[in-house]
């Protein structure tokens, strides 16, 4: 099954994401240019957004801007989200007081799904957006897999070999399982060379919430900079997260 089986509902989160990046009206043309996508689907997808009350449409104009309506959709999402975690208020202090580049994760089936990217110091237009990454492939997503059962990551290797997704083929579960329990003795994770062979990335587990939902955190840069800098910078982790 591709990942995206129903285009037009992939299209139209396209479209509202769009906006959240540029943060300001659009024309149908460069609607359709930045997503790269036909004209005629753009403006269908648009003039149903329209009808449907998430979008404003500028006659004078001709652009097109989100209603309030698409606010309201998730303002209730975040306090039931990260139910009462620290975990946001940990990324920002040590996104503050490192430097450095610092992403909150949470795991989304055989992905790990990036909830905030934080940019460090030096770093070029802001956040970037948010997004996903196989879990055996990501800093935050070994560490999530600490929390569970050998069995458990053992299953997801052998899915992600299944469905084709990882670049890398074939993922080998013992390697994994060997490289997981290290993250989980350790109490942290270090990962190098991944996605770029120059990046580094430490990673830590939150704590718990009350109904079990597990959040990852992660400070990530240069790799000769942050393996000259790993003690203080997991000192500063783990002092931050026991603080929160």
């Amino acid at each position: 099954m591709p990942l995206y089986p129903v285009k037009s509902a992939e299209r139209a989160i396209r479209v509202l994401e769009l906006f959240q990046r540029v943060q300001q009206p659009q024309t149908l043309n460069q609607v359709a240019v930045q997503l790269r996508m036909p004209p005629p689907s753009t403006l269908a997808i648009l003039r149903t957004l329209v009808g449907m009350g998430y979008l404003i449409f500028d006659l004078r104009l001709k652009t097109y801007f989100p209603a309030l309506r698409v606010a309201s959709l998730g303002d209730w999402v975040s306090s039931r989200f990260f139910e009462n975690s620290p975990v946001l208020t940990v990324a920002e202090r040590l996104r503050r007081e490192t430097t450095e580049h610092v992403l909150v994760a949470m795991q989304n089936d055989l992905h790990v799904h990036y909830l905030q990217v934080l940019p460090g110091e030096g770093a070029h237009g802001g956040s970037r957006d948010c997004g996903s990454q196989l879990i055996v492939e990501s800093a935050c997503g070994l560490a999530l897999l600490g929390a569970m059962g050998d069995h458990s990551v053992d299953r997801i290797c052998r899915r992600i070999n299944i469905t084709g997704t990882s670049k890398a083929q074939p993922v080998e579960p013992d390697k994994i399982i060997h490289l997981v329990r290290k993250f989980d003795r350790q109490g942290y994770g270090v990962l190098e060379g991944v996605p770029h062979p120059n990046r580094m990335y430490l990673s830590m587990l939150m704590p718990p919430t009350r109904s079990g939902k597990r959040f990852a955190i992660s400070i990530g840069g240069h790799r000769g900079r942050l393996s000259r800098n790993s003690d203080r910078l997991l000192n500063k982790m783990y002092e931050t997260i026991a603080a929160a």
